[in-house]
């Protein structure tokens, strides 16, 4: 009887320097989601957020015209590498600081994270800035932010770390922290859905409805229903701050474009196949629009103010803002994100309600929300975009009440063209919400605190930590792929 041959000697891959002194493409590869998303947050996206941030808007006091404004907003946020002040005054000879330091002393990794606030009065008067550092922020270990990106074998060895240390964790209190990787809705993909649930929104809602998530630039998703009625009428249905809103969707349609009732029955009616199916959507079609012309509303500007006048409250609308702009802010900011012109989104709001009718009629077979087909993975570096985006946002209006607060409490004080008062001011606000605790807890605990949501079916289970019972049970963190605490 021979010996049992044993197993073949598997090559390395190209690009793999086993001998040399740099960490084989395999490992890197595990963390790169990981460590490739930060990077992308702290030196792209925090960019994107502060572009499409909208400035917040005072009326100085005393004054009522536009003129007498003062517009705030941020220019700049941007995330530093990691050091160490110094005790008593001292420079410190390195101020570096490393994830080593942070395991021993049972402490966080972090890097300053600094911003630039801008403000003036009225459309055309001065801007003035202030640069401050808003918080320490955590930084992700052998990212962009970390002092051991690129670092060889040997410089990871000297500075305490394991020859194959691949990073992708955070350090909060001593502990590595990993964000998990979260399954959600494919982006941009109209989905078909049929769901008993659906039918209890209301008596005469049914089982049948098409779904969108829509992910602007800057990350930040929002997702659109349109649910078919028993009655032939359609409704919209967004989401704001985790509460549900069902709005007609002939209002919809009007708000978007100025088009008659003609071109509209031959939009929706011309993409529904089968036999009968145009005369079927233009039923239904007509049936929409009569429910807005009930309303009294024919036009762009009826839609849009009668929209901005139901939605003033939850938008938080400032008194010189006119309905036709609230409506306008509320079509920006929760219909169809992605898109910019409302021309693209009266005729993606069409293709929902073809794909609808077809749903109806049969023509269409519901989706499967399980397929892999609809699903992407949310990364860790695009979930703490969305979530300093709404922390940004927040800021800005704890610097708004912060100065309307001294105004009214201490108005002698009070110098809205003196930038050294406004600075003051404005400043600690924003610190005092300290952007980094926020993420720290996250961290720490997994939970997401927040007023929106987010777009995210989930509050809880969001990290874990990097337990090392053995190296495959570890690697097997970075590479693992969440479905959700909603299946759970």
């Amino acid at each position: 009887m021979g010996l049992i041959p044993g197993p073949k000697r598997q090559r390395h891959p190209a690009g793999d320097d086993v001998n040399g002194d740099s960490i084989p493409d395999a490992l890197h590869g595990i963390v790169r989601n990981h460590v490739a998303s930060f990077d992308y947050f702290i030196e792209h996206g925090l960019a994107e957020v502060v572009e499409r941030l909208t400035p917040v808007a005072i009326q100085t006091p005393g004054t009522t015209a536009a003129s007498g404004r003062l517009h705030v907003w941020f220019e700049e946020v941007r995330v530093g590498r990691p050091a160490r002040e110094g005790d008593g005054g001292v420079r410190a000879r390195d101020p570096r600081v490393f994830p080593r330091e942070c395991r021993e002393a049972s402490i966080t990794y972090k890097a300053p994270m600094t911003a630039t606030v801008c403000w003036s009065v009225g459309e055309e008067g001065d801007v003035h800035r202030s640069e401050f550092r808003i918080c320490m922020f955590p930084a992700m270990v052998r990212s962009s932010a970390c002092h051991l990106a690129g670092a060889t074998r040997t410089e990871l060895v000297g500075r305490g770390e394991e020859a194959h240390e691949m990073g992708g964790y955070f350090i909060l209190n001593g502990n590595e922290k990993i964000i998990r990787l979260l399954i959600q809705q494919r982006r941009h993909y109209i989905m078909a859905m049929k769901r008993g649930a659906y039918s209890s929104r209301g008596p005469t809602y049914t089982q049948f409805a098409t779904a969108i998530r829509c992910v602007a630039p800057d990350e930040h998703s929002s997702s659109v229903r349109v649910h078919y009625l028993s009655d032939g009428s359609a409704r919209v249905a967004i989401v704001f701050r985790r509460q549900e809103y069902f709005i007609p969707a002939g209002l919809i349609i009007r708000a978007l474009a100025q088009v008659s009732d003609r071109e509209v029955q031959d939009a929706v009616s011309s993409g529904v196949p089968g036999p009968g199916g145009k005369h079927f959507a233009s039923e239904r079609i007509t049936i929409v629009l009569e429910e807005v012309a009930a309303l009294g509303i024919r036009t762009q500007t009826q839609a849009l103010s009668y929209l901005g006048e139901h939605f003033r409250a939850q938008l938080e609308a400032d008194p010189w803002e006119t309905n036709v702009e609230v409506g306008e802010r509320l079509l920006t900011e929760f219909i169809f994100v992605h898109l910019t012109a409302d021309g693209d989104k009266f005729n993606l709001l069409v293709l929902m309600l073809q794909k609808l009718y077809a749903l109806v009629t049969g023509q269409c077979a519901p989706d499967n929300p399980d397929s892999n087909m609809h699903h992407e993975i949310l990364l860790p570096g695009l979930l703490l975009q969305t979530f300093v985006r709404e922390k940004l946002m927040d800021a800005l209006g704890k610097g708004k009440e912060a100065v309307l607060r001294e105004c009214d409490e201490r108005p002698q004080n009070a110098n809205l063209s003196d930038p050294e008062w406004m600075s003051r001011v404005l400043t600690g606000a924003i610190t005092k919400m300290d952007l980094g605790k926020l993420v720290e807890y996250f961290l720490a605990t997994g939970n997401l605190a927040t007023k929106t949501g987010l777009g995210l079916s989930q509050t809880t289970g969001f990290s874990i930590v990097a337990d090392k019972l053995n190296f495959m049970r570890y690697l097997s963190h970075f590479r693992s792929v969440h479905r959700g605490a909603y299946f759970a």
